[in-house]
């Protein structure tokens, strides 16, 4: 072990010593709710420093703790530096009957089972590959590597298609917001295309994964991955935030497995680190800017520093209705025992495309509807109209999270085991992703969705796959991948049959000896090495 993991590792175990002092503190101080606040964080800081000592192999973890901290965390830690009442704040501002004491126990359990989770993970994954069951991509066949190229161009093609489709509909959202509200949008906006162009706008984030996955070059992924960020900036302009915020992270995570995974070119080097380092602290600054300007107030401003902190602290609205939940349940349907965990598998069988075509299912409409409020399986719906009344059906909402859903339907135990899952599969899905093209599509396509459970469903990371624009993409990316390389196969197998062992991006050596064609990687030298000292004939792929 070398000095910097052993410096991590101390850190770590001081850091769970601290949470532990403050957490039995807690039980015997007046003031035990600022101490046990403090033990959380301190676990929190755990948990952070862990995933930081590995972090290209615990990306997901990083981040999945970044957003923790914006939605749960931020907001009563800064209440409680300023010296505010954070504790009752729920209570006074958004539900009388908040229940704050048992926010912060689930939140202390979450942070402790996903750390264990990940410990267990990276535990698993390090026997499998001393087993020699992990680590590299199985050797390809010359088939498989002309369907990854075919899976650029094809996904490459429906990206660029459904790209100019989705910025079409996000410039309609700019001009219906000249003469309308923020709420009007989320109540009243209808596009005025064909269905046709709205059909092909939601291709694009998962054709933009599925050309990922294909392990671009990276200067054509990062082209692409430009123009995926740079079509959030509509919906910036009608006031969301978080398309934007999640697309960049998306970038990042992919930048940083694309490093992890091997490839002769470096996806991190230090322009990227540089622009990282600038681009993260004027990104924060705009977006704390931006609700003032929107709102027209920007002579509020008062310094950088307390615009960023009013940034998280805004964010942080989803622990103030975590608060307010979890004592509302029994305003909700069926008394708060409506099945949210799984909530949205759930609304799809029973309400969703597939049951209206087959079941004649009415459905539940769209945007905010009493419908929604009082049927079907979402949080964010019934929990939006319970707390909200009419303001919910002009638009506004507040949300869900992981932890309320999970809690409502399964108690301390269930956040217990649900976290425990979740912290082994952050670290094992970065894993998963080496395994082929659609494993790499489905990781890429779960990512966000993992992003934002601290404020948004239980199940987000999986949504995707109970959609129908995910399948259409998948089969149309696979059709079209499959048939251009059958053909361009045809073309080559007269020369002898393919056995090829590439990896990821990297350069091609095809080299023949007794009529079969072999296929080398340039990054990896012995082989190269081996290739000419055995007299090959060498052409670059």
């Amino acid at each position: 072990m070398n000095k910097s993991k052993i410096l991590f590792t101390c850190i770590q175990f001081l850091l769970a010593f601290l949470s532990a002092v403050c957490l039995t503190a807690s039980l015997f101080m007046e003031k035990g709710a600022d101490v046990f606040l403090i033990s959380i964080l301190f676990l929190w800081l755990a948990g952070m420093v862990y995933s930081a000592a590995d972090i290209r192999h615990r990306i997901l973890l990083f981040f999945f703790f970044v957003t923790f901290f914006v939605f749960l965390l931020g907001r009563p830690l800064i209440g409680l530096c300023r010296g505010e009442n954070w504790f009752d704040y729920a209570g006074w501002y958004y539900y009388s009957g908040a229940d704050t004491g048992t926010a912060l126990v689930i939140m202390y359990l979450s942070v402790l089972s996903v750390c264990l989770g990940a410990l267990a993970g990276r535990r698993y994954l390090l026997s499998r590959h001393a087993r020699g069951g992990g680590g590299r991509r199985k050797t390809d066949t010359g088939f498989a590597c002309m369907y990854r190229r075919a899976m650029l161009f094809t996904a490459g093609i429906l990206f660029c298609i459904s790209m100019a489709c989705s910025m079409a509909i996000g410039w309609e959202k700019i001009a219906f917001m000249a003469n309308h509200s923020y709420a009007d949008y989320y109540v009243s906006f209808h596009s005025g295309y064909p269905y046709v162009i709205y059909v092909f706008s939601t291709f694009t984030e998962y054709s933009l994964y599925f050309y990922l996955a294909a392990m671009p070059e990276k200067r054509s992924a990062f082209w692409m991955l430009l123009f995926y960020v740079l079509s959030a900036v509509p919906s910036l302009i009608v006031g969301q935030r978080n398309p934007i915020v999640s697309n960049v992270i998306l970038a990042v995570i992919y930048y940083v497995l694309r490093d992890s995974y091997g490839s002769r070119e470096r996806w991190m080097s230090a322009g990227e680190k540089a622009l990282m380092a600038v681009g993260i602290p004027l990104g924060l600054i705009f977006l704390g800017m931006y609700n003032y300007i929107r709102e027209g107030t920007a002579g509020a401003l008062s310094g950088i520093g307390s615009i960023i902190t009013d940034l998280f602290f805004k964010q942080g609205v989803t622990f103030s209705w975590l608060c307010s939940g979890l004592g509302a349940f029994e305003l909700l349907p069926s008394g708060g025992t409506a099945g949210y965990t799984f909530g949205g598998i759930l609304d799809y069988f029973r309400y969703g495309s597939l049951a209206r075509l087959i079941l004649g299912s009415d459905g539940l409409g769209q945007g905010n509807n009493i419908l929604k409020a009082t049927k079907g399986n979402s949080m964010a719906h019934h929990l939006s109209y319970a707390l909200m009344g009419d303001q919910y059906l002009e638009g506004h909402g507040c949300g869900s999270s992981f932890l309320l859903e999970v809690y409502a339907d399964f108690g301390f135990m269930g956040i217990v085991i649900f976290s425990l899952v979740l912290g082994f599969l952050l670290i094992w899905l970065a894993e998963f992703g080496r395994r082929g093209v659609f494993p790499f599509a489905l990781l890429l396509s779960g990512i966000p969705g993992i992003l934002f459970m601290a404020r948004a469903e239980a199940i987000g990371g999986i949504s995707f796959l109970f959609r129908m624009p995910f399948w259409c993409t998948a089969l149309a990316c696979q059709a079209g991948s499959l048939l251009l390389a059958r053909r361009y196969a045809v073309g080559r197998t007269a020369a002898g049959a393919f056995q090829i062992t590439a990896r990821e991006n990297a350069e091609v050596i095809i080299s023949e000896r007794e009529g079969v064609l072999y296929e080398y990687c340039s990054c990896d030298s012995r082989r190269k090495r081996a290739a000419n000292e055995s007299g090959y004939t060498e052409a670059v792929y």
